[in-house]
């Protein structure tokens, strides 16, 4: 990648590659060199045992990853939440003392489990859109929770009265109200100002999974429930709800009643739902293993398809992240005990990324849990993926045996599981492996061409 980038810079500088192609390429590059960074660990033990960090993990919670977040700013501030009703704030700028080669991070704060905190698992953990200095947490304990990132002291709590599986701010908005997914059926507005419930959005059938709002109309709000539909909401109104994604719409009618066709977004329970950075289309993710993009304007199902290889059967919500790179919209969502990133417009998979099987065993004392020889006994689901942004390029993920991996460009690679990967057929897709393979030896045989002149 060297080699290109600085071929790349002798051209730009000689004049004959123009800036945004520069730039359009380096991303590209950096994108597809993203892969795990094995030697960065989040150590969330509260005493730091001395491990050897070539052959041990340290767990960010010992009982596993359940959500996680980046702040917005400067991207140096990630939160997590566990299964163990734990939280902890981390700055990705600084390293444990003790380990600076390996890359081990020590949280800031951790807020325990405890009676003025969450007593049940974290469902899902966020920064105040508008300031780094306040997180918002929601648990199984059916509370909404807002504390300080000095402390991780709650400064306010919100008993919902039921479980709530996501909650959700506005990026844009003046108001201040926070929109929670529960498990009663009912979409809970808390209104932060006030301190109290300003209203409960009723329509959906069954535990509502996820909610988001549109980074461009402040007043419009996307959710998502067991009941297999996204409804699309204006809060101004007191009628509230305007309308219905349905699969079966490709052509976007709308109603003379000004709602858009009443149908299912998904067969099955629907569990994710975003939007892209710009609030044109919006993306839904179910139980009947589809990714489907939907026309924001007019709620037509734009009928994208990303193949085969979605996997999606947990019922809890399904935290994606889009961005923008260079007037693409990009897709990273946890596909079971993978990582995807695919091209929204188009429904193509870029990128598939698998932890490996060295990264989900810790041998010896361990990090913080696991019993008896440190080996990990669960289903090593992802949970949750952070993008960094602010210039970066490179995300988080959390996962359910306790770790939070890190994804950088230029990340080592395992040899061994590359060797592994190798025999493998994964959802009948060898030859697009082996298409993958070729096109990286040829990449690595280009890169080691010189640059002569004439």
């Amino acid at each position: 990648m060297s080699s290109i980038l600085e071929a790349q810079l002798l051209l730009r500088s000689l004049g004959t590659l123009p800036q945004r192609a520069f730039r359009d390429q380096l991303w590209k590059d950096l994108l597809s060199s993203l892969s795990l960074a094995p030697k960065i660990f989040f150590n969330g033990s509260v005493q730091t045992p001395k491990l050897d960090a070539k052959s041990d993990l340290a767990w960010a919670h010992p009982t596993g990853v359940s959500s996680i977040a980046m702040e917005r700013t400067d991207g140096q501030l990630l939160i997590s939440g566990g299964a163990d009703a734990s939280i902890r704030l981390w700055d990705l700028t600084s390293l444990e003392p003790n380990y600076p080669a390996a890359g081990r991070h020590v949280p800031l704060i951790t807020s325990p489990r405890g009676k003025h905190s969450h007593t049940h698992g974290v469902t899902c953990v966020s920064f105040y859109p508008f300031d780094s200095g306040a997180v918002l947490s929601s648990s199984y304990d059916h509370s909404l929770k807002v504390s300080s990132t000095h402390t991780l002291s709650p400064t306010a709590s919100f008993p919902l009265g039921s479980i709530i599986y996501a909650h959700a701010m506005s990026p844009i908005a003046q108001h201040v109200l926070i929109a929670c997914a529960t498990q009663a059926s009912v979409v809970r507005l808390v209104d932060l100002r006030s301190g109290a419930m300003t209203q409960g959005l009723i329509g959906h059938r069954g535990d509502v999974l996820n909610a988001s709002w549109s980074p461009r109309r402040e007043h419009i709000l996307a959710t998502a429930g067991a009941d297999g539909t996204v409804r699309l909401w204006d809060i101004r109104r007191s009628a509230a709800a305007i309308g219905m994604l349905d699969l079966e719409d490709d052509i976007g009618l709308v109603t003379r009643e000004g709602q858009r066709s009443s149908g299912v977004a998904h067969i099955g329970p629907c569990n994710g739902v975003t939007w892209t950075t710009d609030g044109e289309h919006i993306i839904s993710a179910g139980h009947d293993d589809r990714i489907r993009v939907w026309h924001a304007a007019t709620g037509r199902n734009t009928l994208v398809h990303f193949g085969p290889t979605i996997r999606n059967k947990t019922f809890t919500a399904l935290h994606m992240v889009a961005i923008n790179v260079d007037g693409r919209d990009i897709l990273i969502w946890p596909n079971e005990k993978e990582i995807m990133m695919g091209e929204v417009l188009e429904g193509k998979i870029l990128r598939r990324f698998q932890p490996g099987r060295r990264a989900a065993i810790a041998q010896g004392g361990g990090g913080g849990g696991g019993g008896a020889g440190g080996t990990r006994n669960t289903k090593e689901q992802v949970t949750g993926v952070a993008w960094r942004g602010a210039g970066y390029c490179e995300f988080y993920s959390a996962h359910t045996d306790g770790l939070i991996r890190a994804w950088l460009p230029g990340g080592e690679v395992e040899a061994d599981l590359e060797d592994e990967a190798e025999g493998q057929v994964v959802d009948g897709e060898d030859e697009n492996f082996k298409k993958r393979k070729a096109l990286e030896q040829l990449h690595r045989h280009m890169t080691k061409q010189r640059i002569t002149f004439t």
